[in-house]
């Protein structure tokens, strides 16, 4: 890809990241988005046709380094979580920006890479039918996700070792 093409679209989503965290996804205006990233109203068009599109493209980023952790094959839901944890501090505003923002395009693309190995992972603490696994494995994705973007928020505070452990053992204990 172009370098300029690559400034281009860093600039727009660097500037539709940090208005969605500072004022929310749903009061953003294309016309702010251009402004502070410096482009041309014809040029953003070039690249994203409206709002969505640029969640979309930073949702796939964002997945796409996830689906490198789903790659590990982890011998404990501990051990996955913590993984998680620190892809989450390395991209922590551009994921903070993707849960505040409806969010649940994404966790479905989570759900889906990770659907298997959670259902492995969870069984070592609960024994359950496969047929309720389906719901055990959304309540445990979209409210870690949630507390994650709860923890990113609170300057990862606790420790992610600590947090990860107190995820646990609310679910599990």
């Amino acid at each position: 890809m172009d370098r300029r093409i690559k400034k281009t679209e860093k600039a727009v989503e660097d500037a539709f990241i940090n208005l969605v965290i500072d004022e929310g996804y749903d009061s953003i205006k294309i016309s702010e988005i251009v402004e502070i990233a410096n482009v041309n109203r014809s040029t953003f068009y070039l690249h994203y046709q409206s709002l969505s599109d640029i969640l979309y493209a930073l949702e796939n980023k964002e997945a796409a380094n996830f689906a490198e952790i789903a790659k590990i094959g982890h011998s404990s839901l501990y051990e996955l979580l913590i993984d998680f944890c620190d892809q989450s501090t390395k991209d922590k505003r551009q994921l903070q920006a993707i849960l505040s923002s409806r969010g649940n395009k994404f966790l479905a693309k989570i759900e889906v890479l990770f659907k298997k190995d959670f259902q492995r992972l969870i069984s070592n603490y609960k024994k359950s039918s496969s047929e309720s696994y389906q719901y055990i494995v959304k309540f445990l994705i979209d409210g870690f996700f949630g507390s994650v973007l709860k923890w990113l928020e609170n300057g990862c505070k606790p420790s992610k070792t600590k947090f990860v452990q107190t995820i646990i053992d609310f679910y599990f204990k």
